[in-house]
């Protein structure tokens, strides 16, 4: 075997491992609230072994502070969208490699879509 072999099993088994890795579980319950009744979904977790007087006095400090908490760029006007700009800085002596089209069903093409539109609606992507 080569070693160039060995090394991409070795990625592999490693790729594997993290895969395989759960996520925490907490040590108490959680429950969801509501950053407004105007917006249900809109939600953050807080533990239950908080006393009583702390988990009420912290739900009523994030609800006060809750505009600047941000789920997209919809929340956020005002904001100059030249800051939020993203740009890759590539070396322009290697050539790019272009990867294999991925597809996906139609549904997931929708969501795509759907997710994409409503960014460059948002302003916060662009086509070149």
């Amino acid at each position: 075997m080569s070693t160039r072999g060995e090394t991409q099993k070795e990625k592999n088994n490693s790729l594997k491992e993290r895969e395989n890795l759960k996520k925490p579980i907490p040590h108490e319950e959680i429950v969801k609230v509501p950053f407004a009744k105007e917006k249900p979904e809109k939600t953050f977790r807080i533990g239950t072994m908080l006393e009583e007087n702390h988990r009420e006095n912290l739900i009523r400090l994030i609800k006060e502070d809750k505009d600047i908490f941000a789920w997209g760029p919809e929340d956020m006007p005002g904001i100059d969208t030249s800051f939020r700009w993203h740009k890759l800085h590539v070396d322009s002596m290697y050539v790019p490699i272009k990867k294999k089209k991925q597809t996906f069903n139609d549904e997931k093409n929708q969501a795509i879509r759907t997710k994409v539109d409503f960014l460059l609606k948002e302003d916060a992507i662009s086509e070149f």
